[in-house]
């Protein structure tokens, strides 16, 4: 195929046009593209932000420091990542196969109860008090609670609870015993009152 001089300059121009649109193409297609990743990285980013604030916000460690008794053990369950189970000294170990895993446990109270009428909803118990007070400045509730045989603990079966409201999430401390039973009862009560909250 012969071309003349103006149809060499034509075909010039065409393939430069071609080339310049193709470009410009690739370049649009390539920036939607890098916008799209970086609004996923941003979503991702954010998402990671808000599980390590659900995670912290549920961690008793990331919120409250403690003091235990001398010669209490404190550990953690799997399945109950976040809450802390202790063992006062000479009641062996933390069974994380069992229900409970330890006579007392501290763990985020996942109703934030920071009212004594909050607690009121309980059955088959024979006892159940609750009362208002401050722990290192911060408002608590203190409640004890004797269950009986209906319950489903099967058996009469004591709770001793704490509430303390951190400002960032309600910590709660509870000690299950039998009624008969009390000898940590001020052991529990010390370690409650060394809760201390995080900034």
């Amino acid at each position: 195929m012969n071309l003349n001089n103006s149809g060499k300059a034509k075909l010039v121009v065409i393939v430069v046009v071609l080339l310049i649109a193709a470009g410009l193409t690739g370049w649009w297609f390539g920036r939607s593209h890098n916008t799209s990743n970086n609004k996923q990285t941003d979503q991702a980013q954010s998402d990671n932000k808000k599980s390590d604030n659900v995670s912290s916000n549920n961690d008793v460690k990331a919120l409250v420091s403690y003091v235990l008794p001398d010669g209490w053990k404190a550990s953690t369950c799997a399945a109950s990542a976040g809450s802390v189970f202790v063992v006062p000294k000479g009641t062996g170990n933390v069974n994380c196969n069992s229900t409970p895993s330890s006579p007392i446990k501290i763990s985020v109270d996942p109703a934030n109860n920071k009212d004594c009428n909050q607690l009121q909803n309980v059955q088959n118990v024979s006892k159940h008090i609750c009362s208002s007070e401050f722990i290192n400045g911060h408002k608590s509730l203190r409640a004890e609670t004797v269950y009986n045989k209906d319950s489903s603990y099967k058996k009469d079966t004591t709770i001793n609870a704490y509430y303390i409201d951190t400002g960032k999430g309600v910590i709660k401390l509870e000690y299950i015993h039998e009624p008969t039973n009390s000898e940590n009862l001020i052991g529990f009560e010390q370690l409650a009152k060394s809760v201390q909250t995080k900034n």
